[in-house]
């Protein structure tokens, strides 16, 4: 039964997990916020620019309030670029504790395709799931091996999607499910060997 008990709590401990953050806009002003030094803000359009500087690397912004604490988050943003090859790409770094997570628009989520001209949606992801170590610092760069121009606009961090933790969640409680048929199970076949125990008893 302690074992049930365990199984029957993990929902229990999911609906009780930390509330979400608000989401935190970031742009030039907000507390915490740093632009990058080869990297300027444009008002007209509401973007950040950046050029690739004296190497690969350009710094967009150093966020150190990111104001997530240990929850699970991502940068969601739109971008667009103009002679960026086929080697440049976004990278997020997350200072948590002593170490620094590294989320990159590459493999699937690569933005920097030969499509030009038009803004499109990009979203880096880091999972902290809980974690009692709160992220520290994310900065966000723009590696342009190839040099080139990347705006971006409209970037703020927020709670992993809806969709995201749902799919989390199902797959949680999927698995509790199944680990709760199998416990049932073992306790009705000990239970009907202890009635053919007993029925055996009471015949001799």
């Amino acid at each position: 039964m302690k074992s049930l008990f365990c199984l029957l709590l993990v929902p229990a401990m999911l609906a009780a997990a930390e509330p979400a953050f608000p989401n935190r806009d970031l742009k030039p002003g907000a507390a915490g916020l740093t632009v990058g030094p080869t990297a300027r803000y444009d008002e007209s359009v509401g973007a950040f620019a950046v050029t690739r500087g004296d190497n690969d690397t350009a710094v967009v912004f150093t966020d150190e309030q990111p104001g997530v604490g240990g929850n699970s988050f991502q940068l969601h943003g739109e971008v667009k670029y103009e002679g960026v090859g086929d080697k440049g790409y976004l990278e997020m770094l997350t200072r948590v504790g002593g170490a620094k997570l590294s989320s990159q628009t590459q493999g699937d989520q690569t933005v920097m395709t030969k499509i030009m001209g038009s803004w499109r949606n990009f979203i880096l992801r880091v999972t902290l799931a809980g974690s009692n170590v709160p992220a520290k610092q994310v900065e966000l760069n723009a590696v342009l091996p190839d040099g080139g121009t990347v705006w971006l606009r409209n970037l703020r961090l927020e709670p992993l999607t809806e969709e995201k933790q749902s799919a989390t969640l199902s797959i949680v409680l999927g698995s509790t499910a199944f680990l709760l048929s199998i416990l049932l199970w073992f306790i009705w076949r000990a239970g009907k060997k202890q009635r053919a125990a007993e029925l055996k008893a009471m015949k001799k």
